[in-house]
């Protein structure tokens, strides 16, 4: 599986928490995907930082990754017949 980040659409900060927050579409390809299908999905990004750190001290990222899944699955399925 390959994957690219399209766009980031937004960032947001919650100074006192310490958190940035970043938005963006990212496109998957399914390696022997026999259709080429190109999936993008949405996902945001967590950011923990202090403000005036140097360095970060953590970060999450979130996305549904149940048309990732399900495209991986008829591949499998496709090569077990």
């Amino acid at each position: 599986m390959t994957n690219q980040i399209d766009s980031y659409t937004r960032y947001s900060f919650d100074l006192p928490l310490g958190l940035i927050y970043m938005s963006a579409t990212v496109s998957f390809r399914v390696k022997g995907d026999p259709k080429g299908r190109t999936i993008q999905v949405s996902v945001i990004g967590v950011i923990h930082k202090r403000p005036g750190e140097l360095v970060a001290t953590g970060g999450e990222i979130y996305f549904d990754n149940s048309p990732i899944v399900a495209v991986i699955q008829e591949v499998l399925g496709e090569k077990a017949v």
